[in-house]
């Protein structure tokens, strides 16, 4: 690919109508970042960093008044006496900060991935796991250094949450407790000088590579006593390389991924542009995030493409003060989900009204008769069960199904071949690719109940197990990341699942995976545009401004569950529509599967509820419409009315339902994947006062 392809002048914007609006995901394929050059940042010494990051983590334990901005906290990352007396350390140009400057090199090109991965290596979705915790870490560590297990030291690193064994002294010191790292290094300073190592970055993380390859290959429980060994091992080569007692303390911390500096990862990496964290919410990936940083060219064709993205949305849509996402969702990249705020029931009825009034007093003018209408005044909502279950996004591409969590691990190995089958059966009537949100809950089958939250994995394991045993797993559902994927988790210990165990049998045969679904994110295939056609044509004035298939995030819940309706059949007790009411603005409650559905030539009743239409006319609403739809009645009387019907549907889901709460969410909200927001709200026990 050569570097004109990537450029923002070449790229033809188009000038029929509508033309505009297509997904650009096909093109995006092709323009992808540079790969990640790193050979200047991998020279870099791995004290030097555990320096910064030990100035960045005391920046926790100072008073307010004295604590450093998190601008100056970035600087001290790549500045410093040690590495550049010379620096202005006030200045906050970029290209003054010389270790930085240095990582990119003279063409700016240079990656700083590999020691990023080490600041935040919770983000790095190449080496998300490496098989060590606490109590193996302690061990492993006291083993190598040829601790006597009776002996002061090593109880200091077995119980290093115990103030009892914290009695080991540095300068006078008393130890700390509840931090392994620390521990580690009071434990060494009595035995080792200071001095670095020279290690280098680069060095260092060969080094974890290594150490995720091992906890790999001994996934299975016949091979754990093996790679035990290989890990004491691992360890005793990190003795031998001379590692300072700081550079123990940081390496320890990072394989706990418990770095805990004195700023966060989204503040941290928004330093280097303003639509980083954009970018990485976009793909979830930290290893694209700073390949994307690192190409100049990639760069300048993203911020075309946003302020293209801009325009578009801006030009559609009048309702604007709601917040959308700088980049779309995309088939088969993870997704952080949308979160819910927790609330009481009083302040979630103000909630939901709030934002709209104070955009009508700020933006529209008392001329605007639309301002005092029902769909602004009192904004209609969804009220959903509460489901005690996993959070699970799928990703279905040409019938494969892909499945993630909210922590963005793909767990299709465990639950594909589960889900898959019945999902398929649930879309099999449009050709659809899409992304769906929902809830993966364990169900008996036999007692038609679900079981309690925590089973759901023994549950797929046994499930998975009889399905084998009965030669129906569908070769689509497995082996679906090949080994350069980021964050795959796989199946553990399966060997544990001895075959003949009557319980697992019983449950594998009576007990599987239900899945809940309550959103759709993303649309495309061969039947895309037509089921957009179908379901949002009553949503919009012209055809044209209908969206293309792709990324619908930035639809109104109204238009997405329209479309969810629409391809999703119910298979009982497997795949489902959650179950939800809808409270319009006048009051009434509505069971949400009639409420959605759609016969033409009929206007649905959500175009009259949905704020975008009203602003955008999609219809003649009129002061008539809207007497009608109010029934004479007065805002105090609609305002009681909701709250009432919104007490019946939470005695009915949690005081008769036996679940936890209760979902409430704004229907003219966009899905916002990556913070929680006062579109959704969750209400769980509370006494209601009407």
């Amino acid at each position: 690919m050569n570097d004109d392809s990537k450029n923002p002048e070449g790229i033809d914007e188009g000038d029929n109508d509508g033309e505009e609006d297509k997904d650009s995901s096909d093109t995006d394929e092709e323009l992808q970042p540079a790969a990640n050059d790193t050979r200047q940042c991998d020279k870099i010494e791995f004290y030097i960093l555990c320096l910064r990051l030990e100035q960045a983590s005391n920046a926790r334990k100072l008073p307010n008044g004295k604590r450093p901005t998190k601008r100056k906290i970035f600087q001290n990352f790549f500045c410093g006496r040690e590495v550049c007396s010379d620096l202005d350390v006030k200045r906050v140009n970029l290209d003054k900060l010389k270790l930085l400057r240095m990582i990119r090199g003279k063409k700016r090109r240079g990656s700083f991935y590999s020691m990023l991965r080490l600041i935040f290596p919770d983000r790095d979705g190449v080496r998300p796991h490496l098989g060590l915790k606490e109590r193996s870490i302690a061990r492993h560590w006291g083993d190598a250094l040829g601790l006597n297990r009776n002996s002061s030291a090593y109880h200091r690193l077995q119980k290093y949450t115990d103030p009892t064994y914290a009695t080991s002294s540095i300068n006078g010191k008393p130890g700390e407790v509840g931090d392994l790292g620390i521990a580690v290094y009071e434990v060494l300073s009595d035995r080792m000088g200071s001095d670095s190592s020279k290690i280098t970055i680069g060095k260092l993380n060969t080094l974890l590579d290594e150490l995720a390859i091992i906890y790999k290959e001994g996934l299975t429980k016949s091979a754990a006593k093996t790679k035990a060994a290989q890990k004491t091992t691992w360890v005793s080569n990190i003795q031998k390389l001379g590692l300072s007692p700081l550079e123990q303390k940081w390496l320890v911390k990072i394989i706990l991924h418990n770095c805990n500096i004195d700023i966060g990862f989204e503040t941290f990496i928004s330093n280097f542009h303003p639509r980083a964290v954009a970018i990485y919410n976009s793909n979830r990936s930290l290893k694209h995030l700073c390949a994307a940083l690192s190409d100049p060219e990639w760069m300048a064709y993203y911020e075309h493409r946003c302020k293209r993205r801009e325009n578009l949305m801006l030009s559609h849509q009048t309702y604007k003060y709601l917040p959308r996402l700088d980049e779309g969702v995309k088939l088969g990249v993870t997704l952080s989900p949308q979160l819910s705020q927790r609330t009481s029931f009083e302040s979630a009825m103000l909630h939901i009204v709030e934002r709209h009034r104070v955009h009508a007093r700020k933006e529209i003018p008392d001329s605007v008769t639309e301002r005092n209408f029902l769909p602004m005044k009192f904004p209609s909502f969804l009220c959903e069960v509460k489901l005690d279950g996993e959070r699970i996004i799928s990703h279905v591409s040409n019938g494969v199904v892909r499945m993630q969590t909210r922590r963005d691990n793909w767990v299709s190995a465990l639950y594909s071949p589960l889900v898959g089958p019945p999902l398929r059966r649930a879309l099999a009537h449009n050709d659809v690719d899409c992304i769906l949100d929902g809830e993966l809950i364990a169900w008996d089958g036999r007692k038609q109940e679900v079981i309690p939250f925590g089973q759901n994995k023994t549950v797929a394991k046994a499930r998975r197990l009889y399905l084998n045993s009965k030669g129906i797993l569908d070769d689509r559902d497995l082996d679906l990341h090949d080994d350069n994927s980021e964050r795959v988790l796989t199946i553990s210990a399966m060997d544990s699942f001895a075959s003949g165990n009557a319980d697992l049998d019983d449950m594998g045969y009576n007990c599987w995976l239900k899945y809940v679904v309550f959103d759709v994110l993303y649309i495309g295939g061969k039947d895309a545009e037509k089921v957009l056609q179908e379901c949002l044509a009553p949503f919009f004035s012209h055809p044209c401004d209908i969206p293309k298939s792709g990324s619908i995030i930035d639809l109104e819940l109204f238009k997405r569950r329209m479309i969810l309706n629409h391809i999703l059949r119910s298979q009982q007790n497997e795949v489902e529509i959650v179950q939800s009411n809808v409270i319009r603005g006048n009051g009434d409650l509505i069971d949400a599967t009639k409420y959605f559905s759609y016969q033409s030539p009929e206007i649905p009743l959500p175009v009259y509820d949905s704020v975008d239409c009203l602003f955008n006319r999609t219809m003649r609403y009129t002061m008539e419409i809207d007497n009608e739809i109010r029934r004479e009645q007065t805002d105090e009387e609609i305002e009681e009315a909701r709250a009432r019907n919104t007490e019946i549907v939470y005695d009915k889901i949690v005081n008769q339902g036996n679940e936890e709460g209760i979902i409430l969410k704004d229907l003219n909200s966009p899905y916002v994947s990556y913070k929680p927001l006062m579109f959704h709200l969750k209400i769980r026990h509370f006494n209601c006062l009407l």
